[in-house]
């Protein structure tokens, strides 16, 4: 079995100054709950506490990385390029609303959001980029227990409720039988994106045998499991189903295969389990304010000028989520959040990365979705041609699917941070490759 750190390691005694910043963001979000979170209103933009907390750590963790860090040690390119391609299309947006045709109130509230998803990026690159290997593998396995942690209290909250929710916080029964599980950090529809990658390292600290970790690890495993399925997310179920079938058909060796049906019998006893209590209705059905809404995706790129298709209709334009998500306030918290458009009904973000970044930010945007899923075909192939962090490689890349049915990376700040620190943490544990990096 190859280790999966295999290049040299330089000490970074002050990686705390950007690592601190982000462990306190990870905790306050967590657990502090929306009826005690603070909404100030900034310039007449109402903002969520929590966004702004992801905010303050990034530029905290930011400059700690920039006091400490010694640029002529780092690796070049151990991130492929995203930050730059990221940034690009983050630019990009803000450019696009010159064309967007939304008024000034929708506009500066779509400017707060690219803020909120900027934040949510530079704050784990800023750690990721603070430490050395051996520091982030540690760090990548606090943080998964972590989220076990938090995803029991979850648990535990939906079923003995102490009194932290509205009642608008309970309508997410519809079709499964119990609540679905949500909590500060993420909701049902955007938990697999972290919990996935976090069962991933966990599972790629079992395979690489790591010492005194056995029964955090197999508590923290059996955790997530549960939280997965607890999600009452179709979409869920369908990465995790992917990801065990991808460790078992790239699994070399007898641990690597046993390491593959252990994964898969525990999701299924996890499932046992919760669908003792839930129903699978909600499982069997697609939902239909979905389908519209990329039906009226579809209807724009065909009937608009091919010009339009090749810059994009501008950012904000079709979906301005944004304001949105304040005025339509009850409605979308009860699954009621479609609106008119000239090209038919769509609800009011489009559930889906492809999908802004193809009618709204047009070729480029198309061109940085395929850049993502190239880098995470590369690390993939690369982890698993050498055996090295391959689980937790093929978790990441399983949990990315999850753009394709919701619209992390630009909202959600709380679940990106989280998302982009696993996959960040899978690019720096890669080892160097100079041939490729050279050309990345």
């Amino acid at each position: 079995m190859t280790p999966a750190i295999t290049f040299e390691e330089r000490a970074r005694p002050g990686a705390w100054l950007s690592v601190a910043p982000f462990a306190l963001c990870l905790l306050v979000v967590s657990f502090l709950p929306d009826t005690l979170t603070p909404k100030p209103v900034i310039f007449d933009i109402p903002v969520r506490g929590a966004e702004l907390i992801v905010l303050f750590a990034a530029l905290a963790s930011f400059a700690g990385w920039l006091c400490t860090s010694d640029f002529s040690a780092a690796r070049p390119r151990w991130h492929m390029n995203i930050p730059m391609w990221f940034s690009l299309i983050l630019a990009y947006a803000a450019a696009s609303t010159l064309w967007s045709q939304m008024d000034l109130y929708n506009t500066r509230g779509m400017f707060y959001g690219l803020c909120f998803a900027a934040a949510a990026f530079v704050l784990p690159f800023s750690v990721i980029a603070s430490l050395t290997p051996g520091q982030i593998r540690s760090l990548t396995r606090m943080i998964a227990l972590g989220l076990a942690v938090a995803s029991a209290v979850y648990f535990a909250v939906s079923y003995f409720d102490p009194g932290v929710r509205t009642e608008l916080g309970h309508f997410y029964t519809s079709g499964f039988g119990i609540e679905r599980l949500k909590g500060p950090l993420y909701a049902p529809s955007t938990g697999h994106m972290v919990l996935l990658p976090a069962a991933a390292v966990l599972l790629q600290d079992w395979f690489d045998d790591v010492p005194g970790h056995g029964f955090a690890n197999a508590a923290g495993l059996a955790s997530l499991s549960i939280s997965i399925i607890a999600l009452g997310s179709r979409f869920a179920l369908i990465v995790t189903a992917l990801f065990i079938v991808a460790i078992a058909v790239t699994a070399r060796g007898e641990r690597s295969r046993r390491i593959a049906a252990a994964a898969a019998l525990g999701v299924a006893l996890s499932a046992g389990a919760v669908f003792q209590y839930a129903s699978t209705e909600r499982l069997q059905s697609f939902d239909s304010e979905r389908a519209a809404t990329y039906t009226t995706a579809l209807n724009i790129v065909e009937q608009r000028d091919p010009v339009a298709s090749l810059r994009g209709s501008g950012y904000g334009s079709v979906w301005p989520w944004y304001m949105l998500d304040w005025e339509l306030g009850d409605r979308v918290l009860t699954g009621h959040g479609t609106v008119s458009s000239d090209y038919g009904p769509t609800l009011f973000q489009p559930h889906s990365v492809f999908l802004l970044l193809a009618v709204e930010l047009g070729a480029l945007g198309v061109l940085f979705f395929a850049k993502l899923w190239i880098v995470l075909w590369r690390l993939v192939s690369r982890a698993v041609s050498r055996q090295e962090n391959s689980i937790a490689a093929i978790g990441v890349a399983c949990a990315t699917l999850g753009m394709l049915a919701d619209t992390i990376v630009f909202m959600h700040p709380k679940v990106s941070t989280v998302w982009w620190f696993f996959l960040l943490a899978a690019l720096a544990l890669r080892g160097p490759d100079p041939l490729r990096e050279r050309f990345s």
